[in-house]
């Protein structure tokens, strides 16, 4: 009886013996065919975060982005090798190459993932960030938002942080983390006391929180305004 690891193995074999018979112009077009796709796409997941994709669907955009790019760039390459042979029509060979397979294929990804980005605001298109996690600090980070956020971890302490630097989260595809940065105490309702002296921060995995809740600092600020007020004219006169 045969395994079905069998034939994998013997198309493994055989794909690794024609490329070690390969000529290096062969082995450069194929990196020309691969390589460029595979870079738009690094810089598109690097700009969407979110959850990986399953081998597939990376195949198939691998694919399109190199379809794209190649049929772009040997277009280019055509034109230029009807320049008269020249020292300068090998410089400039070189430079079409590193615009068409190197610099495009950054642009493609950075310039695909703003398009999406305009048809979600538009209602065209689902959003391709999927996790709220994501979603919401790049939102934050991005615009600057002075907010607090109050973490309830699974061993039930609450733990509060004005978001201001170091503060920091980790989106895909690294582990999901955040560093708060301004510390305060809270009580027992939840509300800001005052900061903790000397505080740097706090790391803090995903895995261990159970809820996390955002307040605007102006909200925040009003309410110790009003509060220290209200102490202020409770103390008996000097």
């Amino acid at each position: 009886m045969r395994y079905a690891e069998g034939p994998t193995i013997d198309t493994l074999l055989k794909a690794y013996d024609t490329l070690s018979h390969a000529t290096i112009p062969q082995m450069l077009a194929l990196a020309a065919l691969i390589i460029p796709g595979l870079l738009s796409l690094r810089v598109y997941e690097a700009k969407r975060g979110g959850e990986g994709r399953n081998a597939n669907d990376v195949l198939i955009d691998i694919a399109a982005y190199s379809f794209v790019i190649d049929l772009i760039g040997f277009a280019l390459l055509s034109i230029v090798n009807l320049i008269p042979p020249s020292p300068w029509q090998m410089l400039l060979r070189l430079l079409t190459f590193v615009v068409a397979f190197i610099v495009f294929p950054i642009l493609l990804g950075w310039g695909w993932y703003e398009m999406q980005t305009w048809m979600v605001r538009a209602g065209f298109v689902a959003d391709p960030i999927q996790k709220p996690w994501d979603k919401v600090f790049r939102r934050i980070f991005q615009q600057k938002l002075d907010l607090v956020a109050i973490a309830t971890l699974r061993d039930g302490r609450r733990v509060a942080s004005r978001l201001l630097d170091p503060a920091y989260a980790s989106t895909y595809p690294a582990d999901e983390q955040i560093l708060l940065g301004e510390m305060w105490k809270v009580d027992e309702d939840g509300r800001l006391v005052a900061p903790y002296s000397g505080s740097y921060g706090m790391l803090i995995d995903k895995a261990d929180i159970e809820t996390l809740e955002f307040i605007e600092w102006s909200s925040v600020a009003t309410y110790l305004r009003d509060r220290q007020k209200e102490t202020s004219d409770e103390r008996p006169p000097g």
